[in-house]
């Protein structure tokens, strides 16, 4: 018989967390749903404890693979799988009990083709309890083209993961996860929104994110901006094959914004990946002056900026610390915060985009002053002292 719902969690090398995950999906209240785990080249106790979990509930059943790949250990679940509603669980993230009911819901009452939850980041040392989170929290409805938008607006993680949502099993028909890919949620979480015609959405906090330093989302490597960069590309390519010009245009905004914080944090370590960025960077700037029509708004200085980098990233770099130190200014006013900060990266001297550090060290010709003053707040600002 067709469950509602099949769960598919790709295992790896997780002997740490995994009881956890499997235990909050064991006590689900929802109870029609299979649980398919995928077992992709682990090492460790994993596929000993998956095991356990399916000889005691008929519900879990457990796959393998030889090949330690995410994308490919959730094409095989969906292969292997036939609920009428698909959700992903990473394998050391835990779920709220009422996370399958409260979407099966969601979905039924509201004819949806999709459904997105938000997400709380917990500590790596967090363990499974049994909690729910109550009523729904802010339920709102979008057309494919309404939650395209935000999502290039907005900004926020919880619209571009594949794990935190539920869909409909037609959206698979003809969408799979790219293989060897980092960053692979990027590259198809779009096709799904725009294939859909109404994306529920709501507040509640179903999903907990268990913050690993070890994970890819905390881990900078060219390999890892080189793909999120052919993710960003592609969406652009999608969206003017489609003809849908004003989404092609955010997300030629997105793509520029974020592929020249790619290039500043990697291009002196990385030059193979330094040439792959500018590369994708002249691609979207391209296509940005092609199709721009001044419905999205862009700053002068960032346009300018823009045009510097085009030519010369190195000379580009003053332009883009300041750019950067307006924009943390203007999120985190209280000076004493900044000064802290700025100690911070003197002490690591790296990009972290996970703490917003975005500017500190440029890295080719140019080294900037960190003092941990107000003096070098206005050195950022200016751009007219303390650079060699």
């Amino acid at each position: 018989m067709q469950k509602k719902i099949s769960v598919i969690v790709p295992v790896h090398n997780v002997e740490d967390y995994i009881t956890d995950c499997l235990n909050s999906i064991l006590h689900q209240s929802f109870t029609d749903y299979e649980a398919i785990l995928v077992v992709n080249n682990s090492t460790d106790n994993s596929e000993k404890i998956c095991r356990e979990f399916a000889a005691k509930d008929s519900r879990f059943s457990v796959l393998t693979s030889e090949i330690g790949d995410l994308s490919i250990a959730r094409n095989i679940g969906l292969a292997n799988s036939d609920g009428e509603l698909v959700c992903f669980v990473d394998s050391d993230d835990i779920l709220t009990c009422d996370y399958l009911e409260m979407f099966y819901n969601i979905m039924d009452e509201n004819d949806a083709d999709m459904a997105i939850c938000s997400f709380k980041p917990v500590p790596q040392e967090t363990t499974f309890e049994k909690q729910t989170t109550g009523e729904i929290n802010n339920l709102k409805i979008y057309s494919n083209k309404e939650i395209m938008n935000l999502f290039f607006t907005h900004h926020e993680t919880k619209f571009v993961t594949a794990w935190n949502k539920i869909y409909k099993r037609e959206l698979f028909d003809n969408i799979e996860f790219p293989p060897k890919r980092k960053n692979e949620d990027e590259f198809v979480v779009h096709l799904f929104m725009y294939a859909s015609k109404n994306i529920a959405v709501i507040d509640n906090s179903l999903y907990l994110y268990r913050t690993r330093q070890c994970s890819i989302m905390h881990t900078i490597s060219g390999a890892r901006y080189m793909d999120c960069s052919d993710a960003y590309t592609g969406r652009t390519d999608f969206f003017m094959q489609k003809n849908e010009t004003h989404l092609a245009l955010n997300s030629c905004i997105f793509s520029l914004r974020w592929i020249v914080r790619f290039y500043y944090n990697i291009c002196s370590s990385d030059s193979f990946a330094s040439i792959h960025l500018k590369n994708a960077f002249d691609k979207e700037y391209a296509i940005y002056n092609k199709i721009n029509d001044n419905s999205v708004e862009v700053d002068c200085a960032t346009l300018e900026f823009y045009k510097t980098f085009k030519e010369s990233p190195v000379a580009a770099h003053k332009q883009y610390l300041r750019l950067e130190y307006m924009e943390y200014k203007s999120k985190t006013p209280a000076l004493e915060v900044m000064k802290n900060n700025l100690r911070n990266i003197k002490n690591n001297m790296r990009f972290n985009m996970k703490k917003n550090l975005l500017f500190a060290y440029i890295r080719s010709n140019h080294k900037l002053n960190i003092l941990g003053t107000k003096d070098s707040l206005d050195i950022l600002c200016s751009g007219n002292k303390g650079m060699a």
